[in-house]
This record gives C-alpha cells, sequence and structure tokens, in this order.
C-alpha cells in the first residue's frame, strides 16, 4: 500500500509578552533671549512619540521624544510660548523576549508638572508610559490531504488568524499652511498642537495604501497694535503606498499612524508679510497585516486492510471571535473653579482619551477610561488674558459580541474624532465629543492534528464472514470511532443500518458492524 500526502505550512497564533513601564523625565527649559521673563506660567502640555524600538534578550530598548508647549504671561503682561523636546532612552523588561519577535508599543504622557526656577528658567518634570506587546508568529506544517486504497481520513475545517506582515515605515509630508484671509499676519508664535488621522486603508498585491490628514492648530499673537490672540486651523491630506509582504485585497490591517518628528517655521508670503507656516512632518504607520484563512487539515486517519500510524501534534489557533467598531456622543458641562476668570471666547479645545480598562464577559465588551480635555480661552481680565483650564471626562461602554469570554485577549483602539463646545453661562461650558472605540477579541483553541503518517506492511484483522458483530452505542460515540475501531468505513456502517444520517446513531442503539 503507497500512501501519498500533502503537507501545507500555516501561522496559526502569535506566541506574546505584554510589557508596561513608565520612564521619568526632568529637564530644565530656559527663556530663549528674544522673549521676555516669566511672571505667570498658563500651561504646560506635552506629547510623546516613539521614534525607535528594538527587541532585545528579555527587554525592549525605545528611544521616544516628548514634545513640550508651554505658554507664559511675560512681565510685560503679554502672552508668549516656548516648545521644546526632550529626548527618552528607555528599557522595558520583556521576559522571553529576544531579537526575532515584532513589537507594538504605544506611549503617552501620563503626568506633567513644573517649577519656575527663576524668570528665566522652569523645570519641567514628564512622565511617559510604554505600552508593548511582543509576539512571534507561530507556524505549524499540516497535512490537508491522504491518498491512497482503503486509508479513511477524518478532515476538520479551521480558521486560524494570523500575522502576515509587520509594517513600520515613515511618511513625509511637507506643506506650505498660509494664513487665512481676514486674519491678521503673525506677530509672534504662541503654540502649536498637532495631531494626525487615518481617513482610509486599503491593501492590495503587496501594498498597503494609506490615507490620512495631518491636523495643524496655531495659536499666534497678531502684529496688529492690539495684540490680539488669533487661532487658525489647517489639515495637510497625503497618501502613501507602503510595501507589505503577502498583504492582498480581503485581508485587514492594524496600523497606527503617529507623529515622529515635525518642524514649523514662520516665513513671509510674496508681499513680506510673515503669513506662511512651513511645516515639515515625518508620520510613523506601524503595525501589521493579518489576515483569517479558511483550510481543511486531516485530523486523524486509519487504514482498512494495513495498519496506518498517525502521528499527532497539538498546538493553539488563533482565530477573530468578535471584531466590533462603534461611535457615541458624549456631552458634559464643566464649570470654571472660581480662581480663573469668566469666559469671553474659547480658542481650542482638546482631548486626549486613555483607556484605564478593558475586558470581556458575559457576551459583552466593556471599556471604561477617561478623557483629558484642554480648554483654551480668553477672558475679559487684563492680568489673565488668556487661561486654560483642564476637566477630566470618565466614560464606560459596553458592545455586544456573543460568543466571547473572560479568557479571550481584547484589543481596544480608542480616538476623539470630533469636538465642539458652546458657553452656556460665562462659568460653564457645554463639550460635546464623538468618540470612536474599535475592539477586537482573539479567542485561542487548542488544535490536535496529523503532522506524520506511518505506513505499516501488517494487515488489519478481519473477522471471519461468518461472524455478525453488534456494537452497542455508548454516551459521545461517534460513527468516525466506530469504524475506526473495527477498521471498516462510515458509509459501510450507515449503509448496512439503514441510517440517514449521524443524528440517528444514539446511545443504547445497536450498530451492526459489516
Amino acid at each position: 500500500m503507497m500512501i501519498e500526502y500533502q503537507r501545507e505550512p500555516i501561522r496559526v497564533s502569535e506566541a506574546a509578552i505584554t510589557a508596561f513601564s513608565q520612564a521619568y523625565q526632568e529637564t530644565d527649559v530656559i527663556v530663549p533671549d528674544s522673549k521676555p521673563d516669566v511672571a505667570t506660567v498658563l500651561q504646560v502640555d506635552a506629547n510623546a512619540a516613539i521614534v525607535s524600538k528594538a527587541c532585545k534578550e528579555n527587554r525592549i530598548d525605545v528611544e521616544a521624544t516628548v514634545r513640550l508647549n508651554i505658554l507664559y504671561i511675560g512681565e510685560d503682561n503679554t502672552v508668549w510660548g516656548i516648545n521644546t523636546t526632550q529626548n527618552i532612552s528607555h528599557q522595558i523588561e520583556a521576559k522571553g523576549a529576544n531579537e526575532n519577535m515584532g513589537i507594538d508599543i504605544e506611549c503617552d504622557v501620563e503626568n506633567v508638572e513644573y517649577e519656575i526656577l527663576n524668570s528665566r528658567k522652569l523645570n519641567v518634570r514628564t512622565l511617559v508610559g510604554f505600552d508593548a506587546r511582543v509576539s512571534m508568529p507561530l507556524e505549524i506544517d499540516v497535512i490537508t490531504n491522504v491518498g491512497g486504497n482503503n486509508v479513511q481520513t477524518l478532515s476538520k475545517n479551521i480558521n486560524p488568524y494570523c500575522v502576515v506582515d509587520r509594517v513600520d515605515s515613515d511618511i513625509e509630508v511637507k506643506e506650505k499652511l498660509e494664513v487665512p484671509a481676514g486674519k491678521p499676519s503673525i506677530g509672534h508664535m504662541l503654540k502649536t498642537d498637532t495631531s494626525v488621522r487615518l481617513s482610509d486603508l486599503k491593501l492590495a498585491s503587496n501594498k498597503l495604501i494609506i490615507k490620512g490628514a495631518l491636523l495643524v492648530k496655531t495659536l499666534y499673537i497678531g502684529d496688529m497694535e492690539d495684540d490680539t490672540i488669533q487661532f487658525m486651523e489647517h489639515e495637510v491630506s497625503f497618501t502613501e503606498i507602503i510595501e507589505a509582504k503577502g498583504a492582498d485585497e480581503g485581508m485587514s490591517a492594524d496600523i497606527d499612524l503617529g507623529i515622529k518628528e515635525i518642524s514649523i517655521d514662520v516665513v513671509e508670503d510674496g508681499d513680506g508679510d510673515v503669513r506662511v507656516l512651513i511645516v515639515d512632518a515625518i508620520i510613523n504607520a506601524s503595525g501589521k497585516v493579518c489576515k483569517q484563512v479558511s483550510i481543511d487539515i486531516i485530523e486523524d486517519l486509519y487504514g482498512t486492510e494495513k495498519k496506518v500510524e498517525a502521528v499527532k501534534n497539538a498546538t493553539l489557533v488563533d482565530k477573530i471571535a468578535a471584531d466590533k467598531k462603534m461611535s457615541v456622543t458624549l456631552s458634559e458641562v464643566t464649570v470654571l473653579p472660581e480662581h480663573l476668570p469668566q469666559v469671553a471666547q474659547v480658542y481650542n479645545v482638546i482631548a486626549k482619551p486613555y483607556l484605564s480598562n478593558t475586558k470581556v464577559e458575559n457576551g459583552q465588551i466593556m471599556i471604561e477610561g477617561v478623557i483629558d480635555v484642554y480648554i483654551l480661552y480668553l477672558s475679559g481680565d487684563e492680568n489673565q488674558p488668556l487661561c486654560t483650564h483642564k476637566h477630566e471626562q470618565p466614560f464606560s461602554q459596553r458592545m455586544d459580541a456573543e460568543n466571547v469570554s473572560e479568557d479571550m485577549f481584547c484589543d481596544v483602539k480608542i480616538s476623539v474624532d470630533n469636538t465642539s463646545f458652546n458657553i452656556n453661562l460665562e462659568r460653564e461650558i457645554q463639550i460635546r465629543m464623538i468618540v470612536t472605540m474599535q475592539a477586537k477579541v482573539i479567542a485561542t483553541d487548542k488544535l490536535e492534528y496529523v503532522s506524520e503518517i506511518a505506513e505499516s506492511e501488517e494487515e488489519v484483522e478481519k473477522k471471519s464472514k461468518s461472524c455478525i458483530k453488534i456494537y452497542f452505542v455508548q454516551a459521545g460515540d461517534k460513527l468516525w470511532d466506530i469504524a475506526k475501531k473495527y477498521r471498516t468505513t462510515i458509509s459501510d456502517i450507515m449503509s448496512a443500518n439503514e441510517l440517514a444520517s449521524e443524528a440517528d446513531v444514539k446511545p443504547g442503539c445497536k450498530i451492526l458492524i459489516p
């Protein structure tokens, strides 16, 4: 007897290690000579970005930058801004990690504190959190087809979810931004808030097509005699094609966009007026291309004439249990504390979401977190013309997801896609936010599969033709188990017993073995 079979390699899951770490950074910020002494600090905010990452033995090496925006009132009672950068080199402990693993890592500034050392120097302290996941795809060889006389096979369809390729690519965006008509030219810059949004994502053969937008919000002092504070917004669209080995239509991709580097220079226009911003940004696109395949594998086999030994292995298989996305609108009224002056005009509202807890229970995905809302506004107080107020908005949301359980891994991404505001009273501001949450739940199951087939020339012991065998069906018995035990076939048993389907085989039934 000659047995022929086909073998196929498939990726079935990922061996993953999660790690969280914090980095404390302290720096002294010197006021440039071109700017006045500090009288009062209005706001210090910070944004962190990953510059480089590398997986090493039992650790992750990461380089990051923290961009600091400082708003202050000078001793001349005018508003000024300072922009500077902190560099961070940090190691994250990750036992079991090695150089061959892929990395998914996010960082956020969790806390900012400052102290005025003197009128020309500030001490700024930041706490940055790093949330990392290192992983390595697991690949196995499975037998998908067996040929040969008198060999019975049991097939099983599996749908493994696996990573096809990891993406880590930089996109350069450079653009000239003009001051809108009707607004004064730039006297001096106060601060810029930048963010990046993923607009569309498509996959093609070995390619990833990314469409996004760089959002730039600028606060500046006009060049008019009244030193008015001005605000403007710009959106720079971009499209980039990134190589992604093995990618194809119908697959999915989890991609995060982050601003790795950015510089904004102020220049004159053709008329000699300072009305142009030159934005030069490096945007990092990182993540993975994934697919869920459907494949029939051989779960078991036996010979009806000669003995065939099936060598079995077991592994873990990842599959998508749920992939949910929803948008909700949050509305909240924040009241200014008594030490702040009343609102005359709101210039800018920035919302930063943070996840505090995600879990899967009772067929639902539960997401909890807080949104830090920073409100920058103009008051009628000459001593405090520009003020800031921070509002913390907790949220809790549930998503229905059938067939999910607590032991499954849940990956949640959250973004604030739109913010708006309304001044209800002089000390009350109503904030509305559209929050988008995307949750992917990965289930891991144990899979037994045939990895090798050992042929034998030993013949199967056959019963005498005059012998009749009757088998009493036990609880849990399947036709495959009965047929394998007596080295016959399922079709022969069904024919001899006039069975229409597997459902007719019930505990206590008598089965004639042909």
